[in-house]
């Protein structure tokens, strides 16, 4: 019966232990993520797209997209919802007329980059960090 008390014990701390160290490993990259973060791709039309993406300490966040055609006119589009991490899983969900949920998997989050994989399509994002008073009109 001891045995059996002290196996619980010991499975119960190791578990525990366990979360702790998940919980703490999400905390510490949670607080790497706040701020600004930018990434710009070429398209196939000449244009190109930039993306602006604030996460806030509150869990919110704001991206801001614009696509831009190869004469340098643009379309705008912006979404706004809340965040976390669970592990190594990054999950957004936009808040709006349709709420949407997407999870990716965090393969580098860094003071300078944070670069991470759509868990269903598998697309790889690589946004860079920028400056709290950086605009896409700063350019």
């Amino acid at each position: 019966m001891r045995y059996y008390l002290f196996s619980i014990s010991i499975t119960l701390f190791l578990f525990n232990s366990t979360l702790s160290s998940e919980s703490l490993k999400a905390q510490s990259m949670s607080n790497l993520i706040v701020g600004k973060w930018y990434d710009k791709e070429e398209l196939y039309n000449g244009g190109y797209r930039e993306y602006l993406l604030e996460k806030k300490v509150d869990g919110s966040y704001k991206i801001t997209l614009r696509t831009y055609d190869k004469d340098g006119a643009y379309k705008e589009q912006i979404e706004v919802g809340d965040w976390g991490i669970f592990g190594s899983v990054y999950f957004t969900i936009s808040l709006g007329d349709i709420e949407d949920k997407e999870e990716y998997k965090i393969l580098n989050l860094s003071d300078s980059e944070f670069r991470y994989q759509h868990i269903e399509c598998e697309d790889i994002y690589i946004m860079k960090r920028v400056s709290d008073s950086f605009t896409l009109d700063d350019k």
